[in-house]
This record gives structure tokens, sequence and C-alpha cells, in this order.
């Protein structure tokens, strides 16, 4: 059965770990980076909420009441349980996956039909697919592999040829002459493209 009474504040507990570990206010505010009296007060802060008292203070040092000693146990461990989970969650919890960034056409006409083969090949690594037409972000993401169209010149990468591809402009029948060089033509006629730098322009 949950009690109803309110934990206390993530920041009064944080202080009291440090000060608890270190037997020193000053090394816990020097670990969180604030100030002295900022340690102190947020260990009032906690006293008060828990209506005990969790230090002894003496002139040069601080020492743990048993009801501090008591605490410092379970802040501890809550604390441990807390970083293994936000390292779980910002850390790939399986080194063995490759992840694969492709514009969504080729993986789904290419890549996708492949896969199969290469995971029978090699079973013991993970894929993931990130469909995306942006270059691909290896700084700020989990990305160990880009399938890109362009020229496969990227600084600070290395590019393989997978194969060429072959492109032709298209129109309506009505817009083009039969009897005119179409390179002739295309001067005159407006042209949608992309403007990204992976993609060749007429």
């Amino acid at each position: 059965m949950s009690s109803n009474r309110l934990l206390p504040p993530l920041k009064p507990l944080q202080a009291f770990r440090y000060a608890a570990q270190f037997l020193s206010f000053k090394t816990a505010a020097e670990h969180l980076y604030v100030t002295q009296a900022a340690v102190s007060q947020q260990i009032k802060t906690l006293e008060h909420a828990l209506g005990v008292e969790l230090f002894e203070r003496h002139a040069r040092q601080v020492t743990l009441t048993s009801e501090g000693e008591y605490l410092f146990e379970y802040v501890e461990k809550a604390f441990n349980l807390l970083e293994e989970g936000v390292k779980g969650i910002t850390e790939d919890p399986n080194p063995n996956t490759l992840v694969i960034s492709s514009v969504p056409s080729f993986s789904s006409r290419w890549l996708v039909t492949r896969l199969g083969k290469f995971q029978a090949h090699e079973p013991d690594i993970n894929l993931r697919l990130s469909p995306s037409s942006d270059l691909s972000n290896f700084i700020d993401s989990d990305l160990d592999l880009g399938v890109r169209l362009g020229r496969g010149q990227y600084s600070g990468l290395q590019s393989t040829l997978l194969f060429e591809e072959f492109l032709l402009p298209v129109c309506h029948p009505s817009l083009i002459n039969k009897d005119e060089p179409i390179e002739k033509q295309i001067i005159d006629i407006p042209i949608i493209t992309d403007t990204g730098p992976d993609i060749k322009h007429v």
C-alpha cells in the first residue's frame, strides 16, 4: 500500500547525498556547482520536511546522525538506480545494432529486400532503418551507415559506390516538339528540381 505522503524534492536529496558521502558541505557544493550556503539550506529544507536532524554540526566538520546514516543508504541506492535508468536510454542497450539511414524509396525498393540475406549471414547483428532524405548526421545521432544519391565526396567520411543511377527528364507530351532536339527545348521550359546538394540538376 503506497503512502500519500509526498517525497522530498530531488534537489535537497541530491545535496544530502553528496554531503553525506563526503561529510562536508563545502565538498558537496563543489560537486553541485553551488555555494556552501546553498547546500546548507537544502539540507535544512530536507531536515524540516522529514522532521529529523540528519547531521551533527561541529566546528570544522559534520557527521551523520543515525537517521542520516539510515537515509543515506537508501538515497544512494535510489540515485544509482536513476543513473542506470538514464544511462539505459541514452546509450545503445544493444551494441550489436547497426543503424542505417537511407531515403525512403531506396529502403522500400532495394534495401529491405536484401536485409533477410544479410541477417541470415550475420545473425548476431540487429538492423534498424532510419528513413531520411537529409544528409546523414554521424556526430549528433546513432547512425552507423548512410545511403544517399550523390557524388560520394563528403569531407571526413568514407564512401563506397553501390551502383550508378540513371536519371532522365520527363514531361507532358504537349510540352515537347518531337521534331526539335530536346536539349534545345529544355532551355526554355521551367524546370522544378530539388535544391539539395545531392541531386543532379539538368
